[in-house]
């Protein structure tokens, strides 16, 4: 396992860590009702239980798992550029790898800032959401998953 696979793997679960533990927190001391759900502006437009913090780790869990659990796909069943001899495929399969870790310590990254943002709105009476966070989290997978499909590109075997 590469270095920085390793580091992304240990990373994704200290962030899915303190994503559950804010959580718990949350759950157990904020007051009722929370902001569940906030719109495009920022502006919570859906209230309910502080439990309600406990749904995201569980998302969090699940979606990460999936990341995971898709590395174990079979390559017959992959597309992926260049022809499909035993160099290009363990190449490919090592850049999905790193691309698969970066999207699971990016996954949990986002979360915890979704769930940070509501914990600290409502601990601080906000009114709203800081409203670059989410846009930024979401140009920055653009830009993560964009470098891996370039790679893709540049790790084929030139003839």
């Amino acid at each position: 396992m590469a270095t920085y696979e390793r580091l992304t793997n240990w990373l994704t679960i200290l962030l899915l860590i303190l994503l559950t533990m804010f959580s718990i927190a949350g759950a157990l001391w904020l007051p009722n009702p929370i902001a569940i759900h906030y719109n495009l502006h920022g502006q919570p437009d859906r209230w309910g239980s502080p439990a309600t913090l406990l749904i995201l780790p569980v998302i969090a869990f699940l979606v990460i798992g999936i990341l995971w659990a898709s590395q174990k796909i079979h390559p017959d069943f992959m597309n992926f550029p260049g022809p499909r001899t035993p160099e290009n495929i363990a190449r490919q399969l090592g850049n999905i790898r790193l691309m698969t870790a970066s999207m699971r310590l990016f996954v949990a990254s986002l979360f915890l800032v979704i769930q940070g943002q509501s914990i600290w709105a409502k601990f601080y009476n906000q009114d709203q959401l800081i409203g670059w966070t989410i846009p930024s989290m979401i140009g920055l997978l653009t830009v993560v998953v964009s470098f891996f499909v370039w790679r893709a590109y540049k790790l084929v075997p030139k003839e």
